[in-house]
């Protein structure tokens, strides 16, 4: 395989990490089959047909994402230690088998083994890995390059969703589960064999898009490289981590039931499948932007204005009952959304370097990981209760508000 990757480099005719940066990219469109806007176009055909209830089906990825927590450090550690395209490439594997069994077998208890098993992947060794390798190849331009996978994933989470929308009205939504499957194999599994590589100073390269020498690059990174034990040690680490957990929680919660809700406001289901596109445009501009902005904004600024933009748009969502209010909600929450998902993107490695960042993204994802559980099942669990949004939807403004106010306040980290 080292053959293959160095013939790769060889042959093609610029900077090697844009086509790292592509694939990864196209890794995560991939697993979008099993993110929580893909889940909600399932929500109420499932429930329908099967008597189930919303915590019910939310309850698979909430144990997963509870899993998770315990297994994003050591994802982390074997991200360092195995490399990107090995995790990268199993994780789709298995993913896609997960889901093509869905269409075969399908009981709270399977659902929860195998939606469990696909989501789990999703949330930890796939996005952590799926976005190092971008941060192992690019210092200089890492703002941009990471805008720009953002920008590549939300194709993902817009299309994903209408793709599975499209199914269940052609196939019905057992089947729509198989074919989502091969699709991961498809434009997931294949492409992070062929095409991924680790680490670009396995190969004798820069890892930039420009000449610099090897020590000049000592001086790129803005707080030199922290050990996992350093890092650690720092509380700006553990307030971030926090920021994440909180973040996570708004935005896993409105995607989750962001159709659920459109569709009980009057929308067509199509209709709300079409908004969750416009949110992933809004996520993809927000992500390339708030990336561009990020090289020239202090990272504690540009956060805590994207948490103000996440919460505006969840608030807006709860009055959405015509197509122009729910667009809007969805893009301004789309372009908060991006801007949230550069605290691990971005401000990590720019704040604690590249040398151990698998393993710092795994502590990161651990609180991630978290919102996300509590976040969704949190939410379907007030509904039930009270067969409205009403109390969701401002409570996830607050949330998001109390975020705000505490990034303004976190600033770069110092030895």
């Amino acid at each position: 395989m080292n053959q293959f990757s160095h013939f790769l480099i060889k042959i093609t005719p610029f900077y090697y990490g844009w086509i790292i940066l592509l694939s990864s990219g196209i890794a995560t469109i991939a697993a979008c089959a099993a993110s929580a806007l893909t889940l909600s176009v399932f929500i109420t055909p499932m429930a329908n047909e099967l008597g189930w209830s919303r915590t019910l089906i939310i309850g698979a990825p909430t144990i997963a994402g509870l899993i998770a927590i315990t297994l994003a450090p050591v994802s982390g550690w074997i991200i360092d230690r195995k490399g990107d395209k090995f995790v990268l490439s199993i994780s789709l594997l298995i993913m896609g088998i997960s889901l093509i069994f869905l269409n075969y077998w399908i009981t709270p208890l399977s659902f929860y083994i195998l939606f469990g098993i696909a989501r789990l992947l999703f949330v930890a060794p796939i996005m952590n890995s799926g976005t190092t390798v971008v941060s192992r190849w690019f210092i200089r331009r890492r703002g941009r390059a990471n805008g720009i996978s953002i920008l590549i994933t939300s194709i993902g989470m817009g299309l994903i969703p209408v793709y599975s929308q499209f199914l269940i009205d052609t196939v019905g939504w057992r089947e729509a589960w198989l074919w989502l499957g091969v699709t991961v194999w498809i434009i997931g599994a294949i492409p992070s064999l062929l095409f991924i590589i680790s680490k670009p100073e396995n190969f004798n390269i820069n890892p930039d898009p420009i000449n610099t020498t090897n020590e000049q690059y000592n001086d790129i990174e803005t707080s030199g490289s922290w050990t996992l034990k350093e890092s650690l040690s720092s509380p700006i680490l553990w307030i971030l981590c926090t920021n994440m957990l909180l973040l996570s929680f708004v935005h896993t919660s409105v995607n989750f039931h962001i159709s659920a809700l459109l569709v009980a406001n009057g929308l067509q289901p199509m209709t709300a499948a079409f908004a969750i596109t416009v949110l992933a445009i809004g996520t993809g501009l927000g992500g390339l932007l708030w990336g561009i902005i990020s090289e020239k904004m202090k990272s504690n600024i540009r956060g805590s204005l994207t948490a103000v933009f996440t919460g505006t748009g969840a608030l807006i969502f709860l009055f959405a009952d015509n197509t122009a209010m729910a667009f809007s909600a969805a893009l301004i929450f789309g372009f908060g959304l991006g801007g949230t998902w550069t605290i691990a993107l971005i401000t990590l490695p720019n704040y604690f370097g590249r040398v151990a960042i698998g393993s710092i993204r795994g502590i990161g994802d651990l609180f991630m990981n978290a919102g996300m559980a509590l976040g969704g099942l949190s939410s379907g669990i007030i509904y039930d209760l009270t067969q409205s949004y009403d109390l969701v939807f401002p409570l996830l403004t607050i949330i998001a508000v109390i975020s705000a106010i505490s990034l303004l306040f976190t600033k770069e980290p110092k030895k």
